[in-house]
């Protein structure tokens, strides 16, 4: 792996969450085409973002304490393993704020407005990538048939109803279409 050119996604987030990112991970792949993508997640969802063609590696963050000064230590050395040259910061947290101020403090980092959109996350990350010169309404139409797999695990585990309105599942629990707002809400800008 050419580590010049190893960019971070984090996305921490729910279930549903890490579904649509894949749209916006995608846009951040046709925009550094030549870059590896390297997802910071939860081990929950490693084994599902693992099959997104986008993603070169995951790296798992089971966000443990501020206080567990020695597993932060940890994770900072992987993550430095990579010589990121960029971080898209998906999750815009505090968690993720202080990752910025300690642990990659000297990196670049591209990420949401939170106080323009207080309320929806999937607004604030296409303007972040309309305001970074990432996006245009074509780069929204992605594959995401490498959603296709069985996520009864992932589901059971959550609590989550096989009925959700984001996506529909079939029987044996692959992932058959994803229905998006993200279109609407990407002619709205």
């Amino acid at each position: 792996m050419n580590k010049k050119n190893n960019i971070l996604i984090i996305k921490h987030g729910s279930f549903g969450d890490l579904i649509r990112a894949g749209i916006i991970i995608n846009a951040i792949k046709k925009f550094h085409k030549n870059s590896n993508l390297i997802l910071l997640t939860s081990d929950i969802y490693s084994s599902l973002i693992k099959k997104n063609p986008d993603i070169k590696d995951v790296v798992i963050d089971n966000r443990e304490s501020f206080f567990n000064v020695s597993y932060l230590m940890k994770l900072r050395k992987k993550l430095l393993t990579y010589k990121f040259k960029l971080i898209y910061d998906l999750q815009n947290s505090q968690r993720t704020f202080l990752y910025k101020k300690f642990l990659l403090s000297n990196h670049k980092w591209i990420t949401t407005n939170r106080e323009k959109h207080p309320i929806s996350g999937l607004r604030g990350l296409a303007d972040m990538l309309k305001r970074e010169k990432v996006s245009n309404l074509k780069t929204f139409i992605s594959d995401i048939s490498w959603l296709s797999t069985d996520v009864n695990k992932i589901l059971l585990k959550e609590n989550i109803k096989k009925n959700l309105s984001d996506f529909t599942i079939n029987n044996n629990g692959s992932i058959l279409n994803l229905r998006l707002n993200f279109i609407k809400l990407l002619h709205s800008l």
